[in-house]
């Protein structure tokens, strides 16, 4: 009785169950390509929030705008179109509002206040203390409401 062994070609070592160094190399690239990827997209997401945001500014602006060109005295669209431009920091087209609400209201001590207030935060420090000043003189016991807000910056 012969018995026939059939041998593999080739001998398994335990070498070849080992990732060579070149495919090593391929997963730390693909991991960082993976990794890149990633931030490639959140950042992309940011910027489409960002985008959508403004676009969401843009329709409030707009929809202050339709309403103030039927109205154009209509203080609390005014208003409402003030904060907006202040919350997106735009403090030239927030004193634009500002003005016309204090041609609206020329009674209203806080919209004169609040131009003084937007030329300063736009940089303007010789223009809003020289609001400031003549609202005083014609105020003076706001200087009191004014030093005590001050102190409390």
């Amino acid at each position: 009785m012969a018995m026939n062994f059939i041998l593999p070609t080739t001998i398994p070592t335990a070498s070849a169950s080992l990732p060579s160094p070149e495919i090593e190399g391929q997963d730390e690239d693909e991991h960082q390509e993976s990794e890149e990827r990633k931030q490639e997209v959140e950042k992309a997401e940011v910027k489409e929030k960002e985008e959508q945001h403004e676009d969401e500014d843009n329709d409030e602006m707009r929809m202050y705008s339709a309403i103030l060109s039927r109205n154009p005295g209509d203080v609390d669209a005014l208003k409402c179109a003030l904060y907006a431009k202040m919350r997106n920091a735009d403090w030239g087209g927030a004193l634009r509002y500002v003005r016309r609400l204090r041609d609206a209201e020329p009674g209203e001590v806080e919209w004169r206040l609040m131009v003084a207030q937007l030329h300063e935060l736009g940089g303007d420090l010789a223009e809003a203390e020289s609001q400031f000043r003549e609202v005083l003189a014609e105020e003076p016991l706001l200087h009191v409401g004014i030093t005590y807000m001050l102190l409390l910056i």
